[in-house]
């Protein structure tokens, strides 16, 4: 993960832990179009989108990344 990239995570747990979810996806988003299989993104994508589309992808992507990650498999069901 580059420097930049730990910027925008950082930025987008801030944002989540305020509230601002569109900007926390925003910022998540950032990191994914760079790196598709970075599971910190993608986790604030599922836990930020108020799209259950963009969710179950976000998470069926998380869960290629990270089979045993039990808390996506959990909010996948």
């Amino acid at each position: 993960m580059t420097d930049e990239h730990e910027r925008w995570l950082a930025q987008a747990v801030e944002f989540a832990r305020t509230r601002r979810y569109d900007e926390a996806r925003e910022y998540a988003i950032r990191v994914i179009r760079e790196d598709g299989r970075n599971p910190k993104a993608l986790w604030i994508v599922a836990s930020a989108t108020s799209s259950l589309n963009e969710r179950r992808n976000a998470l069926k992507a998380l869960l290629r990344v990270q089979p045993e990650n039990m808390h996506a498999r959990k909010m996948l069901d």
